[in-house]
């Protein structure tokens, strides 16, 4: 059983390496918002609860267009765990996580104001006595948007900052009305996980807006199912070393036409003792969007505390590069 599950997690780890090698040859289109997408992805699918450690999660992004706009995304989330009052061994036994988030994007010239409320809640049932694990999530979302101002015409570059707020905000209000429009949405996801000492890996499935609410004033355009796929795992390069792959791979329907969403990335932790006992892991990845944008990062785990910055290149060849953009984020995790 162990070799199998280490063929598993190999073959995971594998077909994720295919995957980012596949990406060019992908749709151009519309990517998650967020540069830590793996750090949010409760967000993505309700299922992916597959640590049992409560946590605080805090997202600082900013994006610049020079001569045309900039704007800012701020994202908070907690993450808790539930257990049965008698149990005191954590390793094989059933839980429910709880998660709540909040999210906001502002521009700095009052063009773009939204925000969501986030709920999720999940149950983990165990499939062996190897910390393998089935679980079930669903996600409630509450939702504010208004972008533009009223009156007035606005002319955007084609595809303008599809990997953005800014861009999910013409998709949920294309007609750029100026009318702040509240919306309700609904979310599952499923995932199955292997949490072991060695090695880690999970593979889910979620679809979210599955109520399909209309999001502008006009009752014309109504949310579409968003379909997405996740898939993670993580294992020992040497000694003191180890290796993370991650993908999220999502589409969904709009009036504009199909909308399909990929990032990928990599990235490699390295724990640096001192004082004997005391460490530091530092860690540097890479990222890759859909729309040829590569997405460095770098950082640092202190006992409890997590902070990682990011910053979007545009990735070589790329020939759809219309306009000049500044993008950075910060990322800051706590665990309980």
């Amino acid at each position: 059983m162990p070799l199998l599950k280490s063929l598993v997690a190999r073959t995971i780890c594998y077909c994720m390496f295919a995957s980012i090698a596949l990406v060019p040859h992908f749709s151009y289109a519309q990517d998650p918002h967020a540069a830590e997408v793996e750090q949010m992805r409760i967000w993505y699918n309700p299922a992916l609860k597959t640590d049992k450690t409560p946590l605080a999660h805090l997202n600082l992004r900013s994006v610049n267009y020079p001569g045309i706009i900039s704007y800012n995304s701020k994202a908070a989330t907690v993450e808790l765990l539930f257990v049965g009052a008698d149990k005191t061994e954590y390793d094989n036994i059933p839980f429910v996580s709880s998660s709540v988030g909040i999210e906001a994007e502002s521009s700095s010239d009052n063009f773009l104001s939204a925000s969501t409320l986030m709920s999720a809640l999940s149950y983990a049932l165990p499939l062996d006595y190897d910390n393998t694990y089935i679980a079930l999530g669903f996600q409630f979302n509450y939702s504010f948007n208004r972008v533009g101002i009223q009156g007035a015409t606005y002319h955007f570059p084609e595809a303008f900052d599809h990997n953005g707020s800014l861009g999910w905000a013409f998709h949920i209000d294309p007609y750029l009305s100026g009318l702040n429009k509240g919306y309700f949405t609904m979310g599952t996801g499923f995932s199955v996980f292997h949490e072991g000492q060695r090695v880690q890996w999970y593979v889910g499935g979620s679809m979210l807006d599955f109520n399909h609410p209309y999001t502008e004033w006009s009752y014309t355009s109504r949310l579409q199912s968003l379909y997405g796929l996740q898939g993670g795992c993580e294992m020992p390069l040497a000694e003191n070393t180890r290796l993370n792959i991650y993908t999220n791979v999502s589409w969904q329907n709009s009036i504009e036409g199909a909308i399909n969403q990929q990032f990928f990335s990599i990235n490699a932790s390295r724990a640096i003792f001192y004082k004997d006992t005391s460490s530091i892991t530092a860690s540097l990845g890479l990222g890759l969007r859909s729309d040829h944008i590569l997405v460095p990062s770098a950082g640092m785990q202190f006992k409890k505390h997590h902070i990682t910055g990011y910053y979007d290149l545009n990735a070589p060849g790329d020939n759809k590069k219309l306009y000049y953009r500044r993008s950075f984020a910060l990322s800051y995790k706590f665990d309980f």
